[in-house]
């Protein structure tokens, strides 16, 4: 019983270094509305984690044995997306924020299924983030993009006469289609601009 209640002790001390480690996050580009897709990658999602957290999960899961504690071994350790995961959901959890994963895997899954049900259920699990919060992510994106004048694509030129009338090509289009999530919106799954031009 002493024993368990000195582990609990040293425990309780590893989770406060965790904690005040995990406060000391940069997280002000992840509050902001819009996180660009370079923040999505294996990469940024490595650089988002303090190195004491990702090396205490490491040695949590067994990925890295625990008798491994030289800085060395760590770096040459491998790069695991799981372990990845669950400092992601410890630091959303934590300072209630998105994170590259948590808000990613969200978009994947809107992406393949279009499910509130089903990303409101894997938020509910601290995996990703809510539903609401991918709607409003995808709406940023699109202000983005018109912020930037991308909506029209690049060459297309201001129409003036019948030499360079502007046409639009669709592939698959949906014209009875039945949605999830019941707004009866029209899906066109290839969607082609081009322009006439007049040779020279």
């Amino acid at each position: 019983r002493v024993l368990f209640r000195s582990d609990l002790r040293i425990l309780h001390q590893a989770a406060g270094v965790i904690l005040k480690r995990i406060k000391h996050i940069d997280t002000s580009e992840s509050a902001s509305s819009y996180m660009d897709s370079s923040d999505l990658t294996e990469e940024a999602c490595r650089k988002f984690i303090p190195d004491e957290i990702y090396k205490f999960m490491m040695w949590c899961t067994g990925v890295v044995p625990l008798s491994d504690v030289q800085d060395e071994t760590m770096q040459n350790a491998t790069s695991d997306l799981q372990v990845m995961s669950l400092c992601h959901q410890l630091i959303g959890k934590t300072l209630h924020v998105s994170t590259p994963i948590t808000l990613g895997s969200a978009l994947q899954m809107h992406h393949d299924h279009g499910s509130r049900k089903l990303i409101d259920t894997q938020s509910s699990m601290g995996m990703s983030v809510k539903y609401d919060e991918v709607r409003r992510f995808l709406t940023s994106v699109a202000k983005h993009q018109i912020s930037q004048d991308q909506y029209i694509p690049r060459g297309i030129q201001d129409v003036t006469g019948q030499d360079n009338m502007i046409d639009a090509a669709i592939d698959n289009f949906d014209q009875n289609e039945e949605t999830l999530d019941g707004k009866r919106t029209t899906h066109s799954m290839a969607t082609v601009i081009y322009q006439r031009v007049s040779a020279k």
